[in-house]
């Protein structure tokens, strides 16, 4: 958890993005948090995880009014070695565009709820979370990542695919690459 950090606060337009390898591919009873930012209680947030029971990636963007819920069309694998998953994000007032990546692809998706607003941006509730739920599930144990993962970064922009292209291309398939070297990356340490 990285708590209050300035560079979380009010960008509209920001990236997820990780390696992951997961240690158990089946669908499980409960969501698996891989990004977090603000609370879960309040519409300011931006969260980003494998859906329950469908291994499906859902992104959610709080927005002031209506919070924008973006899920790919068909389940997501992590098995068999690291993949490079990444979340580009630009806000405006009631839209959104998310493009969710998978080993350097674009995924196909849609928005199971349009946002409706301005975007919510965290302020005071910028807290980043990796692997886990902000709120509820965190003293149980429940909604966590289960697998490995790395390089779990946060861009105060929103990447395009050439950039997502150069962050998977430098490791290649199913090998994790190590730490890049790309403008607007905040690293936590």
């Amino acid at each position: 958890e990285v708590a209050s950090h300035s560079t979380l606060n009010n960008p509209a337009d920001f990236t997820f993005s990780c390696w992951l390898s997961s240690s158990n591919t089946s669908a499980l009873g409960t969501h698996r948090h891989l990004f977090g930012i603000g609370a879960s209680d309040r519409s300011q947030h931006k969260r980003m995880y494998l859906e329950a029971s469908t291994n499906k990636i859902v992104v959610e963007v709080g927005f002031t009014t209506t919070s924008a819920v973006y899920k790919t069309n068909s389940a997501i694998d992590f098995s068999l070695g690291w993949h490079h998953l990444a979340a580009s994000i630009i806000t405006a007032v009631d839209s959104a565009t998310i493009v969710v990546y998978v080993d350097g692809g674009a995924v196909a998706g849609g928005f199971t709820q349009s946002p409706l607003g301005t975007f919510d941006t965290p302020g005071e509730q910028s807290s980043l979370l990796c692997a886990r739920k902000a709120g509820g599930g965190i003293s149980t144990n429940t909604m966590f990542y289960s697998g490995s993962s790395a390089e779990m970064s946060y861009w105060s922009g929103s990447l395009n695919s050439a950039e997502v292209v150069e962050i998977y291309s430098q490791g290649g398939a199913n090998q994790f690459p190590g730490p890049q070297d790309l403008s607007n990356h905040s690293a936590y340490d």
